[in-house]
């Protein structure tokens, strides 16, 4: 809706871009609005935040050493592309760019599959009597829901906008959560230490080639 409303007010040569988590939705929406305006829309999404909300949590140095993506459509002009790069690069992020499509898949699993793991966690531990599990619940607990705590308003609008490659991340979580059951079920000690070993050395190799969190 404020799309609509401020492009006719755009300059010519005027860049818009934005912050969201979702790009595909978002470029078919805005490109019918930009199609006959002398102005661009380019997606971005800078990979930095955190559950917290409000001015209160700003921080001057919230892109300083981050990743963002910079998702251009076919009709993006170099120019308008390099103008986005070159913002970002000024604010302290590597950038790199991607198809909406792929940035979409990518983050599903990356970002929004987390987040709702976490969700889905604190609502299993709190399943009950939460006031009674409450001081049972140490640094495992707290590190691993802290997203859970994040705006609803916002994973709405993220999931609303990346609902199938959720939906495939989520289900190939639902496979790996099988076979650790199938896994329990049988009993066996070794094929336990194996999952978790294996779960281990999975984490340690994702922080290893991390560039950004540090």
């Amino acid at each position: 809706k404020l799309a609509g409303e401020i492009v006719p007010a755009l300059k010519t040569g005027a860049v818009v871009t934005d912050v969201g988590s979702t790009k595909s939705e978002l470029l078919n929406t805005m490109a019918p609005l930009f199609k006959d305006s002398a102005a661009c829309f380019i997606g971005s999404h800078p990979i930095a935040g955190s559950e917290k909300t409000g001015f209160e949590a700003g921080n001057p140095d919230l892109y300083e050493g981050r990743l963002t993506v910079v998702c251009p459509s076919e009709n993006t002009s170099m120019e308008a592309q390099q103008a986005v790069i070159n913002l970002w690069k000024s604010a302290g992020s590597d950038v790199v760019e991607m198809s909406p499509e792929a940035h979409d898949a990518m983050l599903a699993s990356t970002s929004h599959l987390p987040h709702m793991i976490a969700a889905a966690l604190a609502r299993s531990v709190a399943n009950g009597d939460p006031a009674a599990k409450a001081d049972f619940c140490g640094t495992g607990f707290k590190d691993t829901t802290r997203v859970a705590s994040g705006s609803a308003d916002m994973w709405i609008d993220i999931i609303d906008t990346n609902r199938s490659a959720l939906e495939a991340e989520l289900d190939r979580f639902h496979e790996e959560l099988q076979g650790l059951i199938a896994i329990l079920r049988e009993g066996k000690g070794n094929d336990i230490r194996k999952w978790l070993e294996e779960a281990a050395d999975d984490r340690n190799q994702i922080l290893k080639f991390n560039r950004f969190l540090k």
